[in-house]
């Protein structure tokens, strides 16, 4: 099994549409390892480049919101229209 690690996009990329050529691989075959091996791979890199953080409804990271100091008056608003806190 000629596997290497993810270091780029390409990389990333690659090993993405290697993986969906193998969806269809029986569990306990080489293709089928080597799909885990991937998808392992492929998780690895999106922790670590693509990390899931807390984002308000707009899709805007909530962190940066508080870094940038936005305050009570700019957060969502509730059925009743009350900034929820």
């Amino acid at each position: 099994m000629d596997i290497k690690p993810i270091k780029t996009r390409r990389d990333h990329r690659a090993a993405l549409k290697e993986i969906e050529s193998l969806m269809s691989a029986e569990a306990a075959t080489p293709e089928g390892d080597r799909l885990d091996v991937l998808v392992t791979l492929v998780e690895a890199y999106e922790r670590t480049h693509f990390p899931m953080g807390l984002h308000t409804k707009f899709g805007i990271p909530a962190e940066s919101l508080i870094r940038q100091g936005a305050g009570r008056a700019t957060r969502p608003r509730g059925k009743t229209g009350v900034a929820q806190s």
